[in-house]
């Protein structure tokens, strides 16, 4: 075969593999060009805004970032925690509480039963969540007459940094030292009263879910619900932070109950 034909298919094959390479490479530095100039604009557009315009300036125009999920072990609330025969053993963030007599509120308070932990610079600004429980409950009225029944529980968070160590620093809420944490109970998804009738019993179950609107911290709650000085809001979030899982609450004339809920952590 011709030398000189030989030569020029190789040199087409050489540019049909070659070129996309090449132009791969051309598109990578524009795209990387284009990026740093979003970036620049984006920082300039976040300064040119406060509070006032936008209601939380730190994290405007910034990308959501999914930073991790927890899930509490199960609470479960019974006449006996006597484990039965056959039973698979609880989880290490399992827990189980005994319920007091019928008409006897049942209150509980159990700590630590889920986490995760965020290394450093895992988010800029904010820690948003989507929290979702799935509360199981039971209401039985053994008495001769119509009773009300209770049921509530509350989902809390324990936030650990080590800026917060610092014994001068005073947390607002309590007037305590902050000992390294926040505590931040998020509310009650479930607060129920019902009248029931004697022997009547009654099974409940619901999912219930909420979202983040202001963080479960930020900035601005750092700064002004808790008081931090400027140079622990800067480098609050440049820290690694533990998150604790809480769950609590208080029932009346409920005979079984379980409990937890799961965790999908956000920032920016």
């Amino acid at each position: 075969m011709n030398m000189i034909v030989v030569g020029k298919r190789i040199a087409l094959a050489i540019a049909i593999v070659v070129s996309p390479f090449a132009i791969a490479a051309n598109e990578g530095a524009s795209t990387s060009e284009a990026m740093q100039q979003a970036r620049a604009e984006q920082a300039a557009l976040a300064k040119s805004v406060s509070v006032d315009d936008v209601g939380d300036a730190d994290s405007f125009g910034r990308n959501v970032t999914y930073i991790g999920l927890a899930q509490t072990g199960n609470v479960n609330l019974q006449s006996d925690c006597t484990p039965l025969p056959g039973d698979p053993p609880p989880g290490p963030d399992d827990r189980c509480i005994t319920l007091g007599a019928a008409g006897t509120p049942t209150n509980f308070d159990e700590r630590d039963i889920g986490r995760i932990s965020l290394p450093k610079n895992a988010t800029k600004s904010l820690i948003c969540f989507g929290v979702t429980s799935f509360p199981l409950w039971n209401y039985f009225n053994p008495d001769p007459s119509p009773v009300t029944g209770r049921f509530r529980f509350l989902n809390g968070f324990t936030i650990e940094n080590e800026l917060l160590d610092d014994p001068a620093l005073i947390d607002p809420t309590t007037g305590l030292p902050f000992n390294g944490a926040i505590e931040l109970p998020l509310g009650s998804p479930v607060l129920e009263f019902v009248t029931l009738q004697p022997g009547e019993s009654d099974l409940k179950r619901t999912i219930t879910s909420r979202t983040c609107i202001g963080g479960l911290v930020s900035k601005r709650s750092l700064a002004e619900s808790y008081g931090l000085p400027p140079n622990i809001v800067d480098k609050f979030f440049k820290k690694p932070i533990t998150i604790r899982l809480n769950l609590s609450g208080s029932m009346t004339y409920v005979d079984s109950a379980n409990i937890f809920y799961g965790v999908r952590f956000y920032g920016d």
